[in-house]
């Protein structure tokens, strides 16, 4: 019996948490953030953040971070690529 309560408290732990978790976050200055993540580059960690209007901001900072900067819109920008003929492209795939 103490084995059924452990594992239904845990579920029901788990299914909070997920519920408190998917509010929406609102970031002063920022839309609605779509996704956000982190990494970690000799040392210094850069966070990532995109909002639903297409605007990335990144954050260089530990557990603290002061401020966001705009990096730009993937929304507005163009896919740089390189001419090539079709005989290149075919020979590419040859």
């Amino acid at each position: 019996m103490k084995r059924f309560f452990y594992a239904s408290m845990g579920i029901l732990a788990l299914a909070a948490s997920f519920q408190l978790g998917t509010q929406s976050v609102k970031a002063s200055g920022m839309g609605t953030v779509a996704t956000m993540t982190s990494e970690t580059r000799s040392g210094t960690t850069y966070i990532y953040t995109l909002t639903d209007e297409g605007d990335l901001y990144y954050a260089v900072g530990g557990s603290t971070v002061n401020s966001y900067q705009l990096k730009g819109n993937i929304f507005n920008q163009t896919t740089k690529t390189k001419d090539a003929t079709w005989g290149e492209v075919k020979e590419m795939f040859r």
